[in-house]
């Protein structure tokens, strides 16, 4: 199985080889001046832009040294950054069994971590489970019932690694686990289904107290951004359980931008349901239809090397 992290460790060689080809050499104190440098002439860019203190052709030359400034301190410190990285965090985390482990093995890592999403992943379903009791909510339970998927199809998945060893054809175990999570995803494009309907009639108010909206947005954007890298990475790798679990991270990051949306839409469209509720529903039927797709997609795989074996 082609190792992920050691295509991983050759990229970032190859970054910090590619940066010490054009890159003077200089010493630390230099580069303190740089960054010290690129501070104040950052200041300096916004207080002119502010209070528009200076003549054009200052404003010019301050704005090319400013971005010279910035160009230079990202490129030393990315390079220091994959320097303190190989020299010092990577012989740090070797020196300990579990991150060792932890920072080695790509299987183990993405077990780990689906162990943690299936822990919360539970307790969303209980909480919103709850609140569709309490308040007789076909919103809030269409919510739960989706939740509840997850953790079946995470728990299939990191059940399966306990099992493992005790399996004649472990392969061919993988692809009945795989098989499983396809159904699932078909099952849960009709359940998501049922949350875009109450999107439809107005029923969805997942919203965001404050500030915290930017945060989940953030976190939202970098959980969409790390299942497509997790994706790709995982296609290079011969193991149809890791497959599985990234396919389910994957298909969990659409509906969190989907909800994320709603609760954007909620905040700043200031009640004017006639772009908002197009919107979700549109955003809903794409996210509902991919999941679909990869429901059907893996299903048709599975069976394919079912047959075959």
């Amino acid at each position: 199985m082609n190792d992920p992290e050691n295509e991983t460790e050759q990229t970032d060689h190859a970054i910090e080889v590619s940066f010490m080809k054009w890159l003077p050499s200089v010493s630390t104190s230099y580069k303190v001046l740089i960054y010290i440098g690129t501070i104040v002439l950052a200041a300096l860019s916004i207080l002119v832009a502010v209070m528009d203190i200076f003549p054009p052709i200052a404003e010019i030359i301050l704005y090319v040294c400013a971005a010279a400034s910035l160009l230079f301190t990202c490129c030393y410190g990315m390079k220091d950054a994959l320097s303190l990285s190989r020299n010092v965090v990577k012989p740090r985390i070797a020196s300990n069994p579990f991150t060792h482990r932890l920072s080695s093995d790509y299987q183990y890592r993405t077990i780990l971590f689906a162990i943690s999403g299936f822990t919360l992943n539970l307790i969303f379903a209980g909480f919103n489970c709850i609140i569709a009791i309490i308040s007789s909510s076909g919103w809030y339970g269409s919510l739960a019932a989706y939740y509840l998927l997850l953790v079946t199809m995470r728990w299939g998945a990191v059940g399966h690694v306990r099992t493992a060893s005790k399996q004649s054809n472990r392969e061919a175990h993988e692809m009945q686990v795989y098989l499983r999570c396809g159904y699932l995803f078909i099952l849960m494009s009709l359940v998501l289904g049922g949350v875009v309907f109450w999107m439809t009639r107005g029923k969805s108010n997942r919203t965001y107290p404050g500030i915290l909206i930017y945060a989940v947005a953030v976190y939202t954007f970098w959980k969409v951004a790390i299942s497509i890298v997790n994706l790709v990475k995982v296609s290079k790798t011969h193991s149809i359980l890791l497959k599985a679990l990234r396919n389910i991270g994957y298909a969990d990051a659409l509906v969190s931008l989907l909800s994320l949306q709603t609760a954007l839409l909620a905040e700043f469209s200031e009640g004017d349901i006639t772009f908002s509720r197009p919107m979700n529903t549109a955003t809903g039927i794409v996210v509902c239809t991919l999941i679909l797709i990869m429901g059907i997609h893996t299903v048709q795989r599975a069976r394919t090397f079912i047959k075959q074996s």
